[in-house]
Order: C-alpha cells, then structure tokens, then sequence
C-alpha cells in the first residue's frame, strides 16, 4: 500500500476546514435571515456568502435607529412646544418719561384721566394677551366662555391671575406680573400722544371692539362688531410691536385704582393680600365702544370680579 505523503495529509486538511467553515458560515447566514424576517439563500462556492444578509440587516438598523431618532425628535418637539406655551413671547420696552392720561374735554363728572407726567424704568411685556392654551398649561382647566387654545383667556378674576403667576413661577423659575397702571399705558401709547395708538381714531379694522359705535370726527366705514375674542395677534400691532392693546379683552394691571393719580399709586403694584381694594383694568374689550379703547381709558374692578370681557398680559423685568 502506498502511504500517503505529508503534502497530501496537508490537503485533505485544509480541504476539510474550508468546508467546515462554509457550512458555519452558511448556518450564520441563515440565522441572520431568518431573523430579519428573510428565506436564506443557498451559497455558492466562490461567494462571500455574508452580502446580501449584511445589507439587509444594515437596512434594517438603520430603520431602527431612525425610528429611535424620530421618537427622539417627537419628544423634544413636545418638549419645546410646552416649553413655548410656558414661556411667553416678550417685547422689550425702553423706560423713559410721557404725558400719562388725557385732557377733559368730552367728559363730565367721574372723570378719572388727570394728565400728569410718569416715568417708568425699563420692562418687558407680552406680545400677546395670555391665551388658553398658556393658561391651561399651568392651572390645568379653562375658565373662558369662549373657548380657543389662541384666544385670550377670560373670565378670570385678579385673584386667579396671581395664582396663575405663582404657578408659571414654580414651572418655570422665572417671575412674571402683572403691569402697573403706567407701565400699560406707556407701552399701549407707545410713544403717541394721540387718543389711540392708531391716531385720532380707531376702526374695525384695527381692534375687535363694537364697531357700530362711532366717536365724533371718527366714521367707520366698514362698522364690525364679532360679539366674541378673537384669536390673539389677529389685528395690527402697536408702534411697539404689542397686539390688542385696544380691544379684544380689557386687561387687569397689579395697581390699585384711586381716581384721581396720586403720582404713585399707578406705579406700584397692589399686594394680593388686599382683596377689597379695586384694581385698575386697562385696554377695552370687543364689547366696548370706541371711547374705551382710548390708550388713557380706565376701568376698575373689585379683585374677585370676573367676565368673559376681562383678561390679562404679563410683564417681566
């Protein structure tokens, strides 16, 4: 019998282990198939038997992974959309000296607007009125009458405007208030000295106010009157950029009305531990007639008072 020789040994060898490592190399590629949800596909001699697999298993983690990224992105979106709701649009106001209220002229007794210089220190102040969907952000329901995510929030008391403040404090660490008397009408004026900050007069395309009410000298050509809010920013900002200072919803300030100024009393705020005292509202409401969207009108109230009329805008210093 002729022995085999060392070479020959040699061959069957590595013949022997190249086939043992087809087959391992095939039942992981099946295995990998399978699992990806894909029939296996039989080897040829002379292929890399891992390709097509590799690639489908690429795929099929790189739809995961995007997957992960869009549940990712969806939840910073949710993320930042509260956190906008949370955190108010805010207009920077320059402080500075004006003439605050107006000349009597049309007014008899109760009249309430004695001119006198004020000067305010620099502020900021909403763009917008507080809307629905900030407020229902952090008290968690809807006080309104009408009832919109973008219309302003109403029917809320002085009282409750304060525990919105200290709730949007505790969400959010930064303090918020209301604006005292003179802060509101310096940024409503916005530099004019004319009764509006649209001029002389106002018409129904500027505010939502009753529109079928005119004011001598001032005809309105096109009278509306919505007998509703309307979605906050839907009319034509002020010279300063701030929307619905005139109409929509009146606004409450933080001070204490006291009819004839004082020089002081409009520049504070009244502490929320008074709930006698009446506050000062500012800014007239789609209800109103012209007169009472004036930038030097004046409203009061009693601090528990509410009405689908009635709002409120934030200031941060």
């Amino acid at each position: 019998m002729k022995t085999p020789s060392p070479t020959m040994n040699n061959r069957k060898f590595v013949a022997t282990t190249l086939t043992i490592l087809l087959t391992s190399t095939t039942v992981l590629a099946s295995t990998i198939a399978e699992r990806d949800g894909e029939t296996a596909q039989p080897i040829r001699h002379g292929q890399w038997p891992l390709k097509s697999t590799v690639a489908a298993t690429g795929e099929t983690d790189a739809k995961r992974c995007a997957s992960e990224r869009t549940k990712k992105k969806d939840k910073a979106g949710a993320t930042a959309s509260k956190q906008s709701v949370l955190k108010p649009e805010m207009i920077k106001i320059k402080g500075g000296c004006f003439t605050m209220g107006s000349q009597n002229i049309d007014f008899e007794e109760g009249f309430d607007e004695r001119q006198h210089k004020v000067c305010v220190d620099d502020f900021q102040i909403g763009k917008y009125e507080v809307t629905q969907a900030q407020w229902q952000a952090v008290m968690g329901n809807n006080t309104s009458i009408f009832q919109g995510e973008n219309l302003p929030v109403e029917n809320v008391t002085w009282s409750l405007a304060h525990d919105y403040l200290d709730k949007l404090k505790a969400k959010t660490g930064q303090e918020y208030r209301l604006p005292t008397e003179a802060e509101w009408e310096y940024a409503a004026r916005a530099g004019t000295t004319t009764p509006y900050y649209t001029g002389a007069c106002i018409k129904s395309e500027q505010a939502n106010y009753n529109g079928f009410y005119t004011t001598e000298d001032c005809d309105n050509n096109s009278p509306v009157h919505l007998e509703k809010t309307s979605a906050v920013g839907s009319f034509p900002a002020n010279p300063w950029g701030l929307h619905d200072m005139a109409g929509n919803v009146s606004e409450w300030t933080c001070s204490k009305y006291q009819k004839d100024y004082d020089d002081v009393m409009e520049k504070e705020c009244r502490s929320a531990l008074d709930p006698i005292s009446p506050r000062a509202a500012r800014g007239g409401s789609f209800t109103s007639e012209p007169l009472d969207l004036r930038s030097s009108d004046r409203l009061n109230f009693a601090p528990d008072y509410h009405d689908v009329a009635v709002g409120f805008r934030l200031v941060k210093k």
